[in-house]
Parts: C-alpha cells; sequence; structure tokens
C-alpha cells in the first residue's frame, strides 16, 4: 500500500475513534462568575467504564479551557494510570485545588477547583477522555461547556447582602440560642456540685471538692466526674497544701481513704500526677507505705496518721463499708 494511502486509512481509523461526550461528562459550578462575588468554581469531568460508557479501559482524562477570542486551548490538569501515585497533576499557573481518580471498575473523574475566581476563568472547558473499547480499540471522547463572567450590578450587590445580612442574623440567633443553653447547663451543673459536692475555702486559686461518702472508687469515673466540673483529681505539691487538704477533708472523720491524683502505673515507685503528667510534688507516707504492688498504683490520703498510702485505683472495701471518697481540684 502507498504510503499517503495508508496514511489516509489511518487518519480515518482514528477519526471514526472520536466520540463527543460519549460517556463523559463535564459540569461548571456555578455556569457564570460574578466577578468579587462568586467565592469558589469548580469544574468536574466524569465517566464510568460500565456499559453506558464507549470506554472498557480509560487511561486519562484532560481538562483544558480557551479563553476569549483565543483559539488555542490551555491544559490546566490532567490525570492517567501511568502516575504512580494515581494522584490529579495541575500543569497551569493558576493554584487550582485539583482531585480526582482513574476507576476502571466504576466511575473515574477530574476536579478543578478555584478560589475567588476572576475573568481569566470564564472560557470554553473541554474534557478529553483517552482509553479502549471492548474491542482493544482506541476511544477518544471529549466534551465542552462555557463559564461566562460577569460584573455585579447595583441590584445583585443589594441581593447579595441581603442574603448575607440574613444568614448573619440566624447566625447570630443560633449563636445566641447556644450561649442560653449554655448558661443553663452551667446553672445545673453548680447546682449539682454545690449538692453533691462538700467545697472548700479557696486556697492559692483552688478549690476542692470532697466527693460524697462511696462505697466503691473506681479512679477513672471520679476523674470524669471531677472533669465534668473543669477540675482534675487533686494533686499534691506541697506540705502546706498537703495540711490544708488534709484539714478540709477530715473535718469529716467518716473518711478513712480519699484518692488523690497521682499514679505509679506506669514505673513502679514513680509517682506523677494525672492531669498535668509533673513528678508529684509532695508524698507524706504512712508506716509501711508505699507497698510496692504493681496492684496498688493510686495515691490516697489516709486518715489514720493524716498521711499517704498507695491503693488499688478500682477498690471496694471487704465490709462494703462507705468510708471512701475522692477528691478534685478546680482552679478559679
Amino acid at each position: 500500500m502507498p504510503s499517503n494511502m495508508f496514511f489516509l486509512f489511518f487518519f480515518f481509523v482514528i477519526l471514526a475513534s472520536i466520540e463527543a461526550g460519549a460517556g463523559i461528562s463535564l459540569l461548571a459550578t456555578p455556569g457564570t462568575l460574578v466577578i468579587g462575588l462568586t467565592k469558589t468554581l469548580e469544574v468536574k469531568c466524569q465517566t464510568t467504564t460500565d456499559g453506558n460508557s464507549s470506554f472498557a479501559s480509560l487511561i486519562s482524562l484532560i481538562v483544558s479551557r480557551k479563553s476569549g477570542n483565543s483559539t488555542v486551548s490551555k491544559e490546566l490538569c490532567t490525570i492517567n494510570v501511568f502516575n504512580q501515585n494515581g494522584q490529579a497533576v495541575d500543569v497551569s499557573d493558576e493554584n487550582i485545588t485539583v482531585s480526582g481518580k482513574i476507576g476502571n471498575n466504576g466511575v473515574s473523574y477530574l476536579s478543578l477547583v478555584w478560589e475567588n475566581p476572576d475573568f481569566s476563568q470564564a472560557g470554553e472547558y473541554k474534557c478529553e477522555g483517552n482509553g479502549v473499547d471492548a474491542m482493544g480499540h482506541p476511544v477518544l471522547s471529549n466534551t465542552t461547556t462555557m463559564v461566562t463572567s460577569s460584573i455585579a450590578d447595583d441590584d445583585t450587590v443589594t441581593n447579595h447582602v441581603q442574603n448575607l445580612t440574613s444568614k448573619i442574623d440566624h447566625l447570630t440567633s443560633l449563636v445566641e440560642e447556644i450561649l442560653a443553653k449554655q448558661d443553663a447547663t452551667k446553672t445545673k451543673l453548680e447546682v449539682i456540685k454545690n449538692t453533691v459536692f462538700k467545697i472548700s475555702s479557696l486556697y492559692h486559686g483552688s478549690r476542692y471538692l470532697l466527693s460524697p461518702l462511696l462505697n466503691t472508687i473506681i479512679d477513672k469515673h471520679a476523674s470524669a466526674m471531677c472533669q465534668l466540673f473543669n477540675g482534675y483529681l487533686a494533686e499534691i505539691d506541697s506540705s502546706s497544701e498537703f495540711q490544708f487538704v488534709v484539714d478540709f477533708v477530715y473535718s469529716d472523720p467518716r473518711y478513712s481513704g480519699v484518692l488523690l491524683g497521682a499514679t505509679d502505673e506506669h514505673q513502679e515507685d514513680v509517682w506523677v500526677n494525672r492531669h498535668s503528667q509533673t513528678p508529684a510534688g509532695y508524698l507524706h507516707w504512712a508506716p509501711g507505705s508505699p507497698k510496692f504492688s504493681r496492684l496498688q498504683n493510686c495515691l490516697y490520703l489516709w486518715y489514720y496518721g493524716r498521711t499517704m498510702i498507695d491503693g488499688m485505683c478500682e477498690y471496694v472495701p471487704h465490709d462494703f463499708s462507705s468510708t471512701y471518697g475522692y477528691l478534685c481540684e478546680v482552679q478559679e
């Protein structure tokens, strides 16, 4: 076959494989840019490799644009199966946010998003898909969409401002409603705190909340209750703070042990405050304590001798007596 006839035959085959928009879609949102008011523009090309598409397998998607009176398309973004990361690539100089995927078992797409678009983003957008059909023949499918632009007139600006004002009024109302609910919740919590806990006077910016007498101590539950009132299990940092707490707690002699905020659960006999994650600042052990037991990892005030002991973090007295509690510290 003469070379020029071969060329014409090849050209005919290629033309036969080009299909306008066969199973490929291109959507611009919005279709018209109001310069200065439009916040984002998204151009999204999408296709599938199911029975409704010409593609049995997709190789690439390419989005380009012709602006103004130009007859030349500027390539903006591409995605293809040869990219090892399978990611969309921005080949423009427009700082576009791009995303996409080639999904040969379903949907493939290529998305381009501009923030605060201007006149330069108006024009004719084209999406081109390259792949093969079920017989292995090459398929090139493309479709276009227009993005126009306009300058906001007085009525458009007025309507935009009115819409923004309406949204601000709505948000203000929601914020006021939330704040009212927060105030109501704070009031209820304050009532619960004053009803349930015994509250100390102020000591160096902190108050201490002593729980009611309990027959079961669970450190996680106690810590959660302290957090509910913007506090934490008390951390004793000095001898003067220890004396203040002892005088406050044992003004009621019914308490034998009171859970504090230090633990050595991570390393035996290395006592660390749970909340602040600092070394326990003051320890005043009872005779025979600490017991260096892996089961006794929580710090307690101890009534006998006004000292400290290490005890179980989840503790139920053998006689089920209600002589234990926990102590929260709340900074003001």
